[in-house]
């Protein structure tokens, strides 16, 4: 979860986001901190709003670290030249990976105390959970997590020690059995700017999309959605709970339908039926999944319905 600064300044009519000194404005402030509890009572990752000054390195530098300490894991990034510094500010040091062990094996040596001295001061259970959020990031970051490591630069962990299996939210074929109905968590309000730069981006003339005199002379009286972005739209929202890190190829559409219009403004939401599962019989460890995705706009009315075919992995032997 993240935030747009310039979006909300934009949004509220504020003529400044900084103040003199660089810090943000009280509204904007409250805003971030809002987003940061949100995420964190979401249970996902609370991403930083970009910092717009390409100039201000030791800026950006103090602001991630700044959000570091407040509790945001991460940090948008708006120009290449800003990812090293992220980077580096949202990685653990050597030292900080040392200390994040030494913590956790004394918590073990004194587990049921409650309370216990690490270094000259009283820890207790909220610290143990921000040591493991530490080799967390770490292990995230590609950083070994052994304590026997020297400080210094860190050092990507060897390639074979890092998991042969990445992180996933989608479903192995196994999982994905015929009848299943996933509803999704993903939501989107369809603006103007998404349809214009859509349309135009896939060499769409039709004035359908993008000529307010001609579309108010039709019978729906304003510019129509381009559906080719409906239908990208609702699958990509469907990705998440179905395919993500488990799909192999998209093997092609049965069917897409659009029901109803969609207009600038409407908010989709989604869900995935399975409607068919086999094992591909050429490929024995792979299975052929037909999902039928449905977008639904504001009012729960159908937008739009599409019959995908996938092939999908089965879920490996060692898990």
């Amino acid at each position: 979860m993240t935030w747009g600064c310039e979006d909300l300044s934009a949004a509220i009519g504020a003529t400044a986001t900084r103040d003199a000194a660089g810090r943000y404005l009280s509204v904007f402030e409250h805003a971030r901190v809002q987003v940061l509890l949100a995420a964190k009572a979401a249970g996902v990752q609370a991403i930083d709003g970009v910092f717009t000054d390409l100039q201000n390195s030791k800026g950006l530098k103090s602001e991630c670290a700044e959000g570091l300490q407040a509790g945001f894991d991460g940090k948008l990034s708006i120009h290449p030249n800003q990812i090293a510094e992220i980077n580096a500010a949202f990685t653990p040091s050597h030292q900080e990976i040392a200390d994040a062990n030494e913590l956790l094996a004394l918590f073990a040596e004194n587990s049921g105390a409650g309370a216990f001295r690490f270094k000259g001061q009283m820890v207790d259970e909220p610290h143990v959970k921000r040591a493991r959020a530490v080799l967390a990031r770490a292990d995230a970051a590609g950083v070994s997590l052994s304590p026997a490591l020297p400080s210094g630069n860190i050092q990507p962990a060897p390639q074979s020690s890092r998991p042969s299996v990445r992180p996933h939210h989608g479903k192995w074929f196994e999982e994905l059995s015929e009848g299943l109905i996933i509803q999704h968590a993903l939501t989107r309000t369809v603006t103007e700017t998404d349809n214009i730069l859509f349309t135009t981006m896939s060499l769409n003339p039709a004035a359908l999309h993008l000529d307010y005199n001609q579309a108010q002379a039709t019978e729906f009286g304003r510019p129509l959605v381009n559906s080719m972005f409906t239908v990208a739209l609702l699958v990509g929202m469907s990705v998440l709970e179905t395919t993500h890190g488990t799909t192999i190829a998209n093997l092609g559409f049965d069917e897409v339908k659009f029901p109803r219009p969609l207009f600038y403004g409407d908010t989709i939401t989604a869900e995935t039926e399975v409607i068919t599962a086999r094992i591909s019989k050429s490929r024995p460890t792979q299975g052929i999944v037909c999902f039928e995705h449905r977008a639904f706009n504001q009012d729960g009315e159908l937008v739009c319905r599409a019959r995908r075919n996938a092939l999908m992995k089965c879920r490996p032997s060692a898990l």
